[in-house]
């Protein structure tokens, strides 16, 4: 099954029969949650429940976040291959002890925009497209 195209995808949050707020809303849990390590879909639409926002959203745009946060964690992998292969496990375990803090601390951070952009662009986009739809011809 295909990625939806970025207009399907607004074409999908706009046809949602909740305001744009609570829409954007579970569109910005949904992304949060999709691109935090260890997070994905089910707790995106878990916390949408639990903060009475767009459920169909938050497991729409979690789904689409996550599969976007395929090569970031392909990437981690390759990355931690190499440095098994070259000084072994005990320095793997040593770097995620020294950097884990940061490491998660960015991945927060990362979300944490990437969930306040998706807000917003998911706002203005349904209030668009709900108003250019009920504009009479």
């Amino acid at each position: 099954m295909a990625l939806p195209s970025l207009k399907e995808l607004i074409l999908r949050l706009a046809g949602l029969s909740d305001p744009p707020e609570k829409i954007a809303g579970g569109a910005a849990i949904g992304m949060f949650l999709g691109v935090l390590p260890l997070t994905g879909p089910l707790a995106a639409l878990t916390v949408a429940l639990v903060l009475k926002q767009n459920r169909a959203a938050a497991l729409l745009v979690g789904t689409a976040a996550n599969f976007l946060a395929v090569p970031i964690v392909v990437a981690a992998f390759a990355a931690a291959a190499f440095e098994v292969r070259h000084d072994g496990w005990d320095a793997i375990w040593q770097a995620i002890a020294a950097t884990g803090g940061w490491t998660m601390a960015a991945f927060v951070a990362a979300a944490t925009l990437a969930a306040i952009l998706t807000y917003g662009a998911t706002l203005v986009a349904v209030k668009a497209y709900r108003a250019k739809r009920l504009r009479p011809p």
